[in-house]
């Protein structure tokens, strides 16, 4: 498995991606971040991604703290 530290900080993308993104990460936090997704971490953060990347437990905590329905 990828180093898990290889996305920015949850907190800095999380909010700001799409419905379809948000759906895509939640239907599968345990596969690798598809790259659409990794595109728009990317454009949200101006940091470039290594791929394949994969969500830490902390991210994966994150967001399922949300509460945020994303349908």
């Amino acid at each position: 498995m990828a180093d898990e530290n290889a996305l920015p900080p949850v907190e800095a993308w999380w909010p700001n991606l799409s419905i379809d993104a948000k759906h895509s990460l939640t239907d599968n936090l345990d596969d690798a971040v598809p790259a659409d997704v990794i595109s728009e971490i990317e454009a949200t953060t101006s940091k470039g991604v290594d791929v394949p990347a994969y969500l830490s437990d902390d991210d994966k905590q994150y967001i399922r703290e949300q509460g945020e329905v994303v349908d």
